[in-house]
């Protein structure tokens, strides 16, 4: 049986095709949906150009290989975007890169901000960039789009696309990432959203089920499921006894849990089909070689220096750096010889003495 799996990437959109659990192919583009922001900390992408994409890239798949039967889908899991009744995208993707729960909080007497207003109402631990902190600033400013009757993350959006569904529906792994969830219950904590002033209708229904809908008449379409458990499936054969260590555009690591247990410093994660993954996140991942290249590329234009393409040059020193290191180590393994060569044979005496000494 064949199957397909989506990756909506902050900077890639990937595709696999496995058979049976066995690679056949994949295909991977680069995701150029970033807009301009309006706001200060605004962090967003066009949510109809990842969708454009991710579809284009499924039907590439499905011209090469008719038979696929399953489809699963994972994507950055804290970001959101707010649907009308029709099932159609009325805002851009808000990322999970969105930097706006660090602004100062109006409600707050004490000058905090957002994330930690939130975090110190509700006694639960949230962060700048979760889905639900983001959906409470754009309350208190007005920003929720008129005609919005739902969010949900890309993923949910694309898995629902795929199969046709007009409303999203979101696993647990998918959920907890939003934000203010109750991860041993499995469920939002509706009576904290009700007292920061969230509608918890507003919220997408929770499933268990596997599978949400159907796709080209015979592709039954999974539940889109959180990127963190995403790779943790893939990746560790042994989940009672394995770590996952990822760098992607972030990095984190990730140790399984069966039972639903609280750490500080790490997050508790809900995993499909049950159990927990207990995660450590950092954003000194490929953000921070991002970084890098923006510094370069606007050094390079204060010099007068129009450039496009500061990864190339990266990849340039990084790969000189490597060859530099390799003819030191060569250097080095050749004077080790030269001076091994210049010692003086071993007499045949010497050679029986260590021949006795050594039975």
């Amino acid at each position: 049986m064949k199957s397909l799996g989506i990756d909506i990437g902050t900077t890639t959109i990937s595709a696999a095709v496995l058979e049976d659990g066995c690679f056949i192919t994949s295909e991977t583009c680069k995701n150029n949906s970033f807009l301009a922001p309006t706001l200060p900390g605004e962090r967003i992408q066009d949510a109809q150009l990842i969708l454009d994409t991710a579809l284009r890239t499924a039907d590439m798949l499905f011209a090469r290989y008719p038979d696929i039967e399953r489809i699963g889908v994972t994507g950055q899991m804290h970001g959101i975007l707010y649907l009308d009744g029709e099932g159609n995208a009325v805002s851009p993707l808000y990322t999970w890169q969105d930097a706006r729960g660090d602004a100062p909080c109006e409600k707050s007497t004490d000058g905090q901000s957002w994330t930690a207003y939130l975090n110190s109402e509700t006694g639960l631990p949230a962060a700048t960039g979760y889905g639900l902190v983001t959906h409470a600033y754009n309350l208190a400013h007005g920003l929720v789009p008129t005609g919005a009757v739902t969010l949900c993350t890309i993923g949910d959006y694309i898995a629902m696309k795929l199969c046709g569904r007009q409303t999203p529906v979101m696993d647990a792994s998918n959920a907890a990432g939003l934000g203010f969830f109750d991860a041993e219950k499995r469920t939002f904590n509706q009576t904290v959203l009700r007292g920061l002033g969230i509608d918890p209708a507003f919220l997408p229904g929770l499933t268990e089920d596997r599978f949400i809908g159907i796709c080209r008449s015979r592709a039954r379409v999974a539940a889109a499921i959180g990127d963190n458990q995403a790779s943790f499936l893939s990746a560790v054969r042994d989940r009672e006894h394995e770590m996952l260590v990822n760098v992607g555009t972030g990095s984190q690591f990730s140790v399984f849990s069966s039972r639903c247990m609280t750490v500080p410093g790490l997050e508790t994660r809900p995993m499909p089909g049950g159990g927990w993954l207990l995660a450590g996140a950092a954003l000194c991942g490929g953000r921070a070689y991002a970084l890098l290249a923006e510094f370069f590329a606007q050094t390079a234009r204060m010099m007068g220096i129009d450039t496009n393409a500061p990864y190339a040059a990266m990849e340039g020193l990084l790969k000189s750096a490597a060859a530099r290191k390799t003819s030191r180590q060569s250097c080095r393994c050749l004077r080790a010889h030269g001076r091994t060569a210049r010692r003086p044979a071993a007499s045949p005496a010497s050679r029986r003495g260590i021949s006795h000494r050594s039975t």
